[in-house]
């Protein structure tokens, strides 16, 4: 029974992993598959930067101006959010095509932010490895 339990559990935590991989590379799969339907790239780079800069403002709930920083980071949302809207409009994608436009305008910093804290995970145990020898 024990075994069981364990592989449900194995099961579970490889499903869990499966899509939220999924949801951080889908703003990367979304631009390119624009990229070769159009020959242009959709998302905007410059407002995936401001709410990278937000998002990273956010990750201290304790400071003073941490409530600043998530209105800021909820303005750089909404703002673009509805450039991503009127940009698909204006690559007259159907709604729920532009729905993703959205979604992956908005979850671009995410991916950006995860594959930044990977690449710190791998570079501070390969510091750690060589430390130890």
């Amino acid at each position: 029974m024990e075994t069981l339990k364990v592989l449900v559990d194995i099961v579970i935590v490889l499903a869990v992993l499966a899509v939220g991989l999924g949801i951080l590379l889908f703003p990367i799969w979304f631009d390119t598959y624009i990229k070769n339907k159009t020959g242009k790239g959709f998302l905007n780079y410059w407002l995936t930067g401001i709410e990278l800069i937000c998002l990273i403002g956010c990750f201290n709930p304790t400071d003073d101006t941490f409530e600043g920083n998530l209105g800021c980071l909820l303005i750089a949302v909404v703002i673009s959010a509805v450039i991503a809207w009127k940009k698909a409009k204006k690559f007259q994608l159907e709604k729920s095509m532009a729905i993703r436009a959205v979604s992956a305008q908005i979850l671009s910093p995410v991916s950006i932010l995860f594959i930044l804290f990977m690449i710190e995970s791998v570079i501070s145990s390969l510091k750690k490895n060589t430390k130890d020898k």
